[in-house]
């Protein structure tokens, strides 16, 4: 006569996992061990696991056709944070030689996260912001529904052209890792007429 699993030392033990996406495969490690002869064991669970806790039902039937069960619970947990994928870590605005700020824009960053499609991203500074002459780093907070968050920061550098700028021909704009990004307005036409004149 089959052994119920409940009285079996070896039972299945609750499994935890971290996910992968909105569905995830989970080891269920090995089956409980029951007594009886010749026993079957199977169970009932999916190929692949949603968020939270799964009860896996384990069926273990012998050769007299005796039948017994029992439980395990799948936990599929997500504490992976967002992540920013393309984001920028500097980007180097230049302007005329007597500006104090300018404006900036950089678009909207995004962040992926591996269980939802939509991530919320706030910024300490929006896209079109006027920032000074110097250095201002932009903090970006992304956070998925589960309240796993991420930080990215980006340097936002003004820099007033010199002559070096001049000479080379570099119009007012943005750079960053060799991407120029269009200036606002129209850009200042730097010439040797002007040097001692910008603008």
């Amino acid at each position: 006569m089959l052994v119920p699993l409940a009285e079996v030392e070896e039972e299945a033990p609750d499994v935890e996992v971290e996910a992968t996406g909105k569905l995830t495969r989970a080891d269920l490690g090995e089956p409980p061990a029951p007594g009886g002869v010749d026993p079957v064991v199977s169970n009932d669970a999916p190929d692949v696991f949603p968020l939270g806790s799964t009860t896996v039902t384990w069926t273990a039937t012998d050769a007299g056709n005796n039948t017994s069960v029992a439980y395990q619970t799948v936990t599929v947990r997500d504490t992976t944070p967002p992540a920013f994928p393309d984001a920028l870590s500097r980007i180097q605005r230049l302007v005329p030689f007597d500006y104090q700020e300018t404006e900036v824009r950089f678009g909207h960053l995004t962040a992926t996260d591996l269980v939802d499609s939509d991530v919320d991203v706030r910024s300490s500074h929006e896209s079109g912001s006027v920032f000074p002459v110097g250095n201002t780093t932009v903090l970006f907070t992304a956070s998925d529904s589960r309240n796993n968050t991420s930080m990215h920061e980006m340097v936002v550098e003004v820099r007033r052209a010199d002559l070096v700028d001049i000479v080379v021909g570099f119009e007012p704009g943005s750079f960053n890792d060799g991407r120029y990004h269009e200036p606002v307005g129209p850009a200042p036409n730097y010439t040797s007429s002007n040097i001692l004149k910008p603008f």
